[in-house]
């Protein structure tokens, strides 16, 4: 953690010939710019008499982080991509080769080169370098990549199998290491749902919130399967929960909440929820089933549109945008 390695970049000052202290200066490495510090750093903790096997084996470490990290850019070109400009004028590279991703683009150009502008500006400013964001349904990685330019750590959840390296590709081109994608979907209870095979679509959907025994056809061609996990369980035992989880699950929005129960619970976190009030309905969800998971003596709903955060007091007070079908709610803990 940061309070760990401020105190002992304090301590060090006290005792600057101390290895022990000098390594929790920096490690473990949290960017790019600690790899060049720690190789002078391996260098004078041999000079003050540091263990050369414990030393070596942080060399090695360091070299070989380096070697994947050359070898992860590699595999990409950044003649394939398109370029956006993040609120804070910090360009992004994402690529534009996949049919998938030309589709995305194309979409995006539909909206002036801003596409969820009023959902980009609500996150980009709530997240900082120490701070956790988790994208369910992140498709090509677009809003995980703004998130990204932070400094956050980004978990960004995909369940289409030809999405997930676009993200991944994304990631790589502009550098964030800390973007980290997961094939697996946010589900209620853990186990595995099944997605049909037809193609990338911007609104895949799991066929169900979790496959049963007797839905379970593992010699299908028809289907893949996909890892479901309830964010409580990825997140809500540790130090650190995410600051803001941002939900576009096509109806599955409820189940994916109810299996962030705990999470709810802590009132630390952010909600941004696209509701799909079309779909919840597949899923046998109703509107009501939405706001009744936030106690509204500890948590306010907003409705998010161009125009900022509007309060609401339920499903009945949200107002139909015909820029966006499907209206972004905000539920936040009260301060």
């Amino acid at each position: 953690m940061t309070i760990g390695r401020d105190a002992a970049r304090r301590q060090a000052v006290a005792e600057p010939a101390d290895p022990g202290i000098l390594l929790r200066t920096i490690w473990p490495l949290r960017a790019r710019a600690d790899i060049a510090q720690c190789s002078k750093l391996v260098r004078r903790l041999l000079v003050l008499g540091a263990p050369v096997t414990q030393t070596s084996a942080l060399a090695v470490q360091v070299r070989n982080l380096l070697t994947f990290l050359t070898t992860r850019a590699g595999r990409y070109q950044r003649s394939r991509t398109w370029q956006i400009t993040a609120p804070d004028g910090r360009s992004i590279v994402l690529p534009v080769g996949d049919p998938a991703a030309k589709a995305f683009k194309d979409m995006v150009d539909g909206y002036d080169g801003f596409y969820e502008r009023a959902l980009i500006e609500f996150i980009v400013p709530r997240l900082g370098s120490e701070d956790v964001m988790v994208d369910v349904g992140a498709h090509v990685g677009y809003v995980s990549c703004f998130a990204a330019t932070t400094g956050a750590a980004v978990f960004a959840f995909e369940i289409q199998r030809e999405l997930f390296p676009l993200i991944e590709e994304a990631a790589v081109l502009n550098g964030f290491d800390l973007l980290r994608v997961l094939h697996a979907g946010a589900a209620e209870e853990s186990g595995l749902s099944a997605i049909p095979r037809s193609g990338v679509t911007l609104g895949g959907q799991l066929s169900d919130s979790k496959v049963d025994a007797a839905g379970f056809d593992p010699w299908t061609i028809l289907e893949d399967y996909v890892v479901t996990v309830p964010l409580d369980d990825a997140f809500a035992g540790k130090t650190v929960v995410p600051k803001i989880v941002k939900i576009d699950a096509e109806g599955h929005e409820i189940g994916i909440l109810r299996g962030a129960r705990r999470i709810i619970e802590r009132c630390e976190t952010t909600f941004v929820v696209e509701y799909h009030g079309h779909l919840i309905g597949n899923f046998g969800h109703s509107p009501a089933d939405l706001f009744a998971l936030f106690d509204s003596a500890r948590w306010e709903a907003f409705q998010l549109d161009d125009d900022g955060l509007k309060p609401i007091a339920g499903i009945g007070d949200v107002v139909p945008d015909p820029h966006d079908p499907n209206p972004k709610i905000v539920f936040q803990p009260r301060r």
